[in-house]
């Protein structure tokens, strides 16, 4: 009976790691590193060093040259994009380019009143969506690109600055972006039928939401003190280097301050935690008494206490708890956070819970910020 047991939380904690990156999305986010952004024909996604983002028109094939939006490119090469109604022209603004001016149907792109260089199109406004020559725009802001003809697909990559502060963003309309789920402080043999336990992309619960996607973390807390999390590799940095880290949780909630449940309150009794490590958290098995638990291989605290390794930061309760329906709440975690020799940082982020009770929430809009 143990060894099947066994078999089933195996198998669930197989399928909690799963949510594998999209196939493009890029591995390298480093200062000092070369990034890469890859468009796709027809394809209303792109990958940038930060992850998968929609786009409101896809690429597309225009007197041989691939027209990409021009916003899309400069804001993921690090350039500042801004549109002057008045004079219909969009400005860009690079730490090498400097000041750039494009205008539809044009190919003269002028920094001031100097004409600087001719695309080899003209810009194009379609979709409401501003597209410009792959190889023109990446040239113009030190990049570099590459055609792959049989997958329709256009690389660009450059070098990012020392000085570069670098921002992930993990919204989750695309996929998983990587980032892994599981479950610990819970007995090794314990009933899947009475956890019930999940981690998997859903649509927020939001009404006449189509489209706005989460990542769903829920659980029983039948052992008293149940953690659930999601954990992310950043790769790609410096080795054994200090950076500033700043993490932004988006949590839809759906529970109030003043509510009461079995052991605790369903908002107030369960606790939001962050951390950023320079190794991967997991479970692992530990022999309490006569029984096997799972527990975490990293020192996150118990419940309301975060530990050396993970910080409380909040509990998800909803701001306007007479409002009914899940609301958006923003956790923010600082740290000092060292890469390992692989330059790799770890991000953890999760709820200890003390209400011995169903916990379901939704994480959304995920931001890291690295300064070194």
């Amino acid at each position: 009976m143990l060894n099947r047991k066994r078999k089933m939380i195996a198998t669930c904690l197989a399928a909690c790691l799963a949510a594998a990156p999209f196939a493009g999305q890029a591995e390298v986010h480093a200062a000092s590193a070369l990034l890469t952004t890859e468009f796709q024909i027809a394809n209303l996604t792109y990958a940038d060093h930060t992850g998968t983002h929609k786009l409101q028109a896809p690429p597309f094939l225009y007197e041989q040259s691939v027209m990409i939006p021009l916003r899309a490119l400069s804001q993921a090469m690090g350039a500042k994009v801004t549109w002057n109604h008045k004079t219909g022209t969009a400005v860009i603004e690079g730490q090498t380019s400097g000041k750039l001016t494009f205008k539809p149907g044009n190919n003269n792109v002028y920094q001031g009143s100097k004409l600087v260089t001719k695309l080899p199109a003209p810009v194009v406004m379609a979709s409401n969506t501003l597209f410009v020559p792959a190889k023109g725009l990446a040239q113009l802001l030190g990049g570099q690109v590459a055609w792959d003809a049989a997958n329709h697909i256009v690389r660009i990559t450059h070098q990012s600055s020392e000085m570069d502060k670098l921002t992930f963003r993990y919204h989750f309309d695309v996929s998983a972006e990587g980032w892994k789920g599981g479950f610990s402080d819970l007995p090794v043999d314990y009933n899947p039928d009475i956890y019930d336990l999940a981690y998997k992309r859903e649509l927020i619960p939001l009404q006449d939401n189509t489209t706005n996607y989460g990542m769903k973390l829920s659980g029983h807390n039948r052992s008293d003190d149940l953690f659930m999390y999601m954990t992310k590799k950043v790769a790609g940095l410096k080795p054994n280097t200090a950076y500033q880290a700043k993490l932004r949780i988006g949590i839809y909630t759906n529970y109030e301050n003043e509510s009461f449940g079995i052991g605790g309150s369903p908002g107030a009794s369960v606790y939001v935690k962050a951390g950023i490590l320079d190794k991967e958290p997991a479970p692992v098995e530990l022999k309490q008494g006569n029984d096997l638990y799972y527990r975490m291989n990293i020192d996150k605290g118990e419940q309301s206490e975060g530990g050396a390794e993970a910080a409380v930061v909040g509990n998800p309760i909803k701001a306007e708890g007479s409002k009914a329906g899940y609301q958006l709440v923003y956790f923010d975690y600082s740290h000092t956070a060292m890469t390992n020799d692989k330059g790799e940082l770890f991000l953890l982020v999760g709820t200890d819970s003390g209400f011995e009770g169903l916990t379901t929430l939704y994480y959304d809009d995920i931001t890291l910020t690295l300064t070194s």
